[in-house]
């Protein structure tokens, strides 16, 4: 049984409501987990942590990795020690997730995703920071025979009303020079590490006046 929670920052509700201003700086987020996906300041792209470093994804197409004290909005993020490991090979993404709980013995668990590989089509989907003319809150962006990392949770129903139900997923390339939140994708060929995690942690920010009083 696992042992591991899944470390919430901030609720996804407040965050659609508006509250995207930086809330808790990086240090100490990552004294919660070294692996994990959120939102960034302002909801200024996506935030992507990976072997304990976190990154940005913004709409402009650039990537970068944050400083310890930049200021998070949103996170869930855990400490990655994977127990079941799996090699896919030319599937496509509604394929291979259900082969994933399939393989995953506990159904009402949640899961901690991750993904190494090379992917024949990577379709992305980031966060502007201010709408496009047509309102369009985010800006799309596909890339091909690219590797990297798939990063995310499966959240069972069980958990609906506390946090994003279903599969959630963000993405890095190996030059961390391409990331965020993905749509769709098809792996070519890669190494899947899944991690039942026993429980989920939400810390609200309580010292945000954004949000008491959204």
């Amino acid at each position: 049984m696992a042992t591991i929670a899944l470390y919430q920052h901030s609720t996804i509700t407040a965050l659609k409501a508006g509250v995207t201003a930086g809330n808790v700086a990086l240090r100490t987020l990552l004294k919660h987990g070294d692996t994990g996906i959120g939102a960034t300041d302002q909801h200024d792209g996506d935030l992507t942590i990976l072997a304990g470093h976190a990154y940005q994804s913004q709409a402009n197409g650039k990537t970068h990795e944050l400083t310890p004290t930049s200021q998070v909005p949103f996170a869930m993020l855990h400490e990655a020690q994977p127990t079941i490991e799996q090699t896919f090979e030319n599937v496509d993404y509604r394929v291979f997730q259900q082969q994933l709980l399939a393989l995953y013995p506990y159904q009402n668990l949640l899961v901690a995703l991750q993904v190494s590989g090379t992917f024949t089509t990577m379709q992305l989907a980031v966060h502007r920071l201010v709408p496009a003319a047509d309102q369009s809150q985010y800006r799309s962006f596909t890339a091909h025979n690219v590797t990297g990392t798939l990063v995310g949770y499966y959240v069972p129903t069980v958990y609906h009303g506390l946090t994003q139900t279903g599969f959630h997923w963000h993405f890095l390339n190996n030059e961390r020079t391409l990331g965020g939140h993905v749509t769709a994708y098809r792996i070519d060929t890669g190494v899947v590490q899944l991690q039942a995690l026993s429980s989920l942690q939400v810390v609200v920010p309580s010292h945000d006046p954004a949000f008491l009083n959204q």
